[in-house]
């Protein structure tokens, strides 16, 4: 894991990091983005592993020291509360973490930890997954 940016992206499975680092790469006003998770090759991805990769982040000081802001995204699933939810009880168990009090809200700044924020896909109040956006362009 090589964290270089201020800002990271963690998702679910490697499917969705793929298509936020062809985002990232077609979109280039977007600041510098890490989208280091999950680890290919490892058994670390989907709705349970976001607390691990929180976890992850902390323990590289040299790089957890840069980052500003931490964007969590996952599907929305069947009930994009009960995956807010469940997300912000991950933020909680991995310590030192501000948690979004809703979705798409952005924590305020605190001394010695980033921003956090969350969101689902494909909205926050609209069940499904990635593959819900259909012909969306990049």
């Amino acid at each position: 894991m090589e964290i270089k940016n201020e800002v990271v992206i963690i998702c679910e499975g490697a499917a969705d990091r793929n298509f936020f680092r062809k985002l990232i790469e077609k979109r280039k006003e977007l600041p510098g983005i890490d989208v280091p998770f999950p680890v290919p090759g490892k058994d670390l991805g989907g709705i349970n592993a976001f607390q691990h990769w929180l976890k992850a982040i902390r323990g590289d000081r040299h790089a957890f020291s840069r980052i500003k802001g931490v964007l969590l995204v996952a599907d929305s699933a069947d009930d994009p509360l009960l995956t807010f939810n469940n997300i912000c009880t991950q933020i909680t168990h991995a310590t030192g973490y501000a948690i979004p009090t809703k979705l798409d809200e952005v924590t305020p700044h605190a001394a010695g930890s980033p921003q956090v924020s969350v969101i689902t896909i494909p909205t926050s109040d609209k069940p499904g997954g990635l593959e819900s956006l259909g012909g969306c362009n990049v």
